[in-house]
């Protein structure tokens, strides 16, 4: 088990009261204080409860990339229309001087 996972769940029996910590001058010493309440520990809710939260990180991804898409969209409609304002004066202008000549 990971040191990160390892200090979330000794924080989180120490929350529920299951454990006392100790901290010495050799290091951190854990003691059982109440082993019945380890029977109220709900089964499988940290897992549920990251899936859903992956879940909504996922979506809102879908989200960005879906705004992204559509201002990209967007872009590229003005970068055409600039495009072909620009052929459009340019075509004017060519004309005015083949018939000024």
């Amino acid at each position: 088990m990971s040191i990160e996972r390892s200090s979330y769940l000794s924080r989180k029996l120490k929350e529920m009261e299951i454990i006392d910590v100790v901290e010495g001058s050799y290091g951190n010493r854990l003691f059982i204080r109440d082993f019945l309440k380890i029977e109220e520990i709900p089964r499988g809710d940290d897992e549920s409860k990251l899936e859903e939260e992956l879940k909504k990180f996922k979506e809102s991804q879908k989200g960005l990339l879906q705004k992204i898409e559509s201002i990209q969209t967007q872009q590229a409609e003005k970068k055409k229309n600039l495009f072909a304002e620009m052929e459009k004066k340019l075509k004017q202008e060519l004309n005015k001087k083949s018939t000024a000549r």
